[in-house]
């Protein structure tokens, strides 16, 4: 088929002339490159807008390096211009690099508008570094959103300075490649340290949504004042209520805290009313992340009330505080929790209601309202009765009127 005979046919389709000369000429060049094509392919190509010079010459390149490109599966994609360009690049390159790849994965990429070239030159650098790579890996991750060359550069970053890790697990740990630097930038920090932490281990921190760096601060706090906790404790403490730095230097500093007044009932009923201060530490040895600061408190307060219901009244509680205190101390010795009690001083005492007194009168009072009641109960029983003796009598008496009368 001639170039004349194409250019007549394309006008029979009602094509312009101008359109059928630029589409007859790309079809004879495909036609004289071997290039199997069938004409109205190669309209519904040009019709998606496609610039038909550079897309039959990566045809015709790819015919002569003997890459096969699905040309049919290439047509019904539906890819718009951009992309179907640059799908036939991709596929090119991927051949000629010999890139373990097919149609579908690059057919997906294109669709998410990623630049394929670029995305297979980061995928051929990163398939050096950790040969299990396969690109579905990109695929499947969200790394294709993001910059191919940031990807590699980032992820090359942290392969050079930890060999313990994958590239598929970084991949795959969906991090942002600009948080990547600031994990190898704090790993770096963390070979200073006699703690032995792995890159691979602060990106799965990182992306279980843990402060890495305030991890780190705590190891230095750690190592700083020779404390004897693991990598793993650490993390426990930063799971928890507080970070592990706070935790840390709880450990080392009593931390002073006034607590709210504390009501505790001695044995005559009175409401002793108690004003204390605690001291307390974490204890590293038996803190995890379920440590909880405010039931070790209530705890405290527990015992002060039992302690004061001991005794008689107000003035034995209050001439006995020392001895309360010490016994409070001497009871939270000897548990194994999260906190230690290291003092606890009791600023002030004062009586509050007698419960005893006020148990005494609601108990009076609800007696009171029973008898109350009951003769309410009782002279509504007797109002009754009299009703009925009266409704009785007057049947009665109507009845004797009725039998005289005949």
């Amino acid at each position: 088929m001639n170039n004349k005979t194409v250019y007549d046919e394309l006008l029979s389709y009602k094509i312009s002339k101008e359109d059928a000369k630029h589409i007859a000429e790309s079809f004879i060049l495909l036609q004289s490159s071997n290039v199997k094509i069938l004409l109205a392919d190669l309209i519904k190509i040009f019709y998606k807008k496609v610039e038909l010079a550079p897309f039959c010459k990566a045809l015709v390149l790819a015919k002569e390096k003997n890459i096969k490109i699905p040309l049919q599966k290439l047509i019904k994609s539906e890819l718009i211009r951009e992309d179907l360009q640059g799908m036939t690049d991709g596929l090119i390159y991927a051949a000629e690099n010999k890139l373990d790849t097919d149609f579908d994965d690059l057919l997906y990429f294109a669709k998410n508008k990623t630049k394929l070239t670029e995305l297979l030159k980061t995928f051929a650098t990163l398939n050096t570094a950790d040969p299990s790579i396969l690109i579905s890996d990109l695929k499947n991750s969200n790394f294709f959103l993001y910059s191919p060359k940031e990807l590699k550069e980032s992820i090359l970053q942290i392969l050079k300075a930890d060999k313990t890790i994958s590239a598929r697990e970084i991949i795959f740990s969906e991090i942002l490649p600009s948080k990547i630097n600031e994990v190898v930038r704090l790993y770096g920090i963390t070979k200073k340290y006699k703690t032995k932490i792995s890159a691979g281990e602060l990106l799965q921190l990182h992306n279980d949504g843990i402060n890495i760096k305030s991890l780190i601060e705590a190891v230095n706090l750690s190592e700083k004042n020779n404390l004897k906790v693991s990598f793993k404790d650490i993390v426990q403490y930063e799971l928890s209520e507080s970070t592990a730095t706070e935790i840390i230097n709880h450990a080392l500093v009593p931390v002073n805290k006034q607590l709210k007044p504390l009501t505790g009932v001695t044995k005559d009923g009175t409401e002793v009313v108690v004003k204390f201060t605690v001291s307390t530490l974490s204890d590293l040895k038996y803190y995890s992340k379920a440590a909880n600061f405010a039931f070790f408190i209530s705890k405290i307060k527990q015992n002060a009330a039992a302690e004061i219901s001991k005794y008689e009244n107000y003035n034995a509680v209050n001439s006995h505080l020392p001895q309360i205190s010490e016994k409070i101390k001497a009871d939270f010795a000897k548990m194994k929790n999260a906190f230690i009690l290291v003092d606890i001083t009791i600023n002030d005492t004062d009586i509050g209601r007698n419960i005893e007194t006020e148990n005494e009168i609601k108990r009076l009072n609800a007696e009171q309202i029973i008898a109350e009641k009951k003769a309410q109960i009782l002279e509504a029983e007797l109002r009754a009765k009299k009703a009925k003796e009266a409704l009785a009598g007057h049947s009665k008496k109507k009845e004797n009127k009725h039998h005289n009368h005949h």
